[in-house]
C-alpha cells in the first residue's frame, strides 16, 4: 500500500494525505502568502516549497500527485463565425502562478527522490464525482462527493486534493 500526498494548487493549496487507498485520509489547506507585489512569484512559491518539504519530512509519502495547472481556453470562432484561434480566458499572471506552483511540487519530489504524478483536472472530477461535466457548480459538487465518501474536509480545495489521490491510486493499480 502506497502512501500518497496530493495537492490542488492555487493561492489556497488543498492537500490530502492517504496512508493507503483504503485508509481515512487527512486533509488541510495551505494559504500562500500574498506579497505586496503580486508578481513576486518567488515570495509566493518559496513558502510552498518549505511547506511541501515539511510535509515530506513529516509524513514520508511514497508518491506525490498534483492537479495539472488549468489553462482555460475560450471559444475558437473568429469574428466571421468561422473557426479561429483559441483565446485564453484567464490572466497571464494566473497562468504563470499555477505553472510555478506545479514546478515547486515537482522540484520537492525530485529533491527527495519521490515519484511525482500530474493529474488532469477532468480525471480528478471523474474519480470523485463520477463525471467531468460539473459546470458552474463544480466546487459544490466536489465537496458533496467528498462528504459522501465520509471525508472530513473543510473546502473544495481539500476535496480536489483527495480526488487527485484517487486518480493516483488508480494509476498505481491500487484503487
Amino acid at each position: 500500500m502506497t502512501k500518497i500526498l496530493g495537492f490542488d494548487l492555487s493561492t489556497r493549496c488543498g492537500w490530502a494525505l492517504f496512508a493507503s487507498a483504503s485508509s481515512a485520509p487527512r486533509f488541510g489547506t495551505y494559504r500562500l502568502p500574498k506579497p505586496y507585489n503580486s508578481e513576486d512569484y518567488g515570495a509566493r512559491c518559496w513558502p510552498l516549497m518549505e511547506f511541501v518539504e515539511g510535509m515530506i519530512e513529516g509524513h514520508a509519502p511514497e508518491l506525490i500527485a498534483f492537479e495539472s495547472p488549468f489553462i482555460p481556453m475560450g471559444p475558437t470562432k473568429g469574428d466571421d463565425g468561422l473557426p479561429g484561434k483559441p483565446s485564453f480566458t484567464t490572466t497571464q499572471h494566473a497562468l504563470r502562478l499555477q505553472i510555478s506552483l506545479a514546478t515547486v511540487i515537482e522540484m520537492a519530489a525530485k529533491k527527495h527522490r519521490i515519484e511525482c504524478l500530474e493529474v488532469a483536472t477532468s480525471s480528478a472530477k471523474v474519480a470523485l464525482a463520477g463525471t467531468a461535466r460539473l459546470g458552474k457548480e463544480k466546487k459544490r459538487a466536489m465537496v458533496i462527493a467528498a462528504s459522501r465518501r465520509g471525508w472530513n474536509i473543510a473546502d473544495d480545495h481539500q476535496a480536489d486534493a483527495g480526488a487527485v489521490c484517487l486518480v493516483a491510486y488508480d494509476h498505481l493499480g491500487e484503487a
